[in-house]
């Protein structure tokens, strides 16, 4: 996570909780939640207006676990931020699991610097994101959780 990709604005512009989402990494020791949580302390957000959760191990799970979270502390609205080239999964996801909840999302992307999509074959990182997330998409749908 990079902190400068952090919107500019402060977070109680927007809402008075973050929930952060992820796993630990195989490589790593602490969770993808737990680092993001890390970042947003360092940029002046308070302990306390941090939920992190740091089960799931899929977008799927992510947004399965950020729902009941949501759910159980009555939040009527979310903001999803992921990545760029994560975002058109990411948002079918969300959207499936969301559905009959009454809850709003509303999608942010931020740019991440190493994916080129306009060029994607020119790049490793790229070419492996856009692969990967067509077989995700393609997993996905045939298990129903699009």
């Amino acid at each position: 996570l990079d902190p400068h990709s952090f919107p500019t604005r402060r977070s109680s512009d927007l809402s008075d909780k973050l929930l952060f989402t992820g796993c630990t990494p195989t490589n790593n020791k602490i969770s993808a939640a737990v680092n993001m949580k890390q970042q947003a302390i360092k940029l002046g957000v308070s302990q306390n207006d941090i939920i992190v959760e740091d089960k799931s191990i899929s977008t799927y799970e992510n947004a399965v676990f950020s729902k009941k979270s949501l759910l159980k502390y009555g939040y009527k609205s979310v903001i999803v931020v992921t990545s760029d080239w994560h975002m058109r999964r990411a948002r079918l996801v969300f959207s499936k699991a969301f559905k009959g909840t009454g809850i709003k999302l509303t999608y942010c992307s931020l740019k991440d610097e190493n994916f080129i999509a306009s060029k994607w074959w020119t790049n490793s990182f790229s070419t492996k994101i856009v692969f990967s997330e067509y077989a995700k998409l393609i997993g996905y749908f045939i298990e129903g959780r699009l």
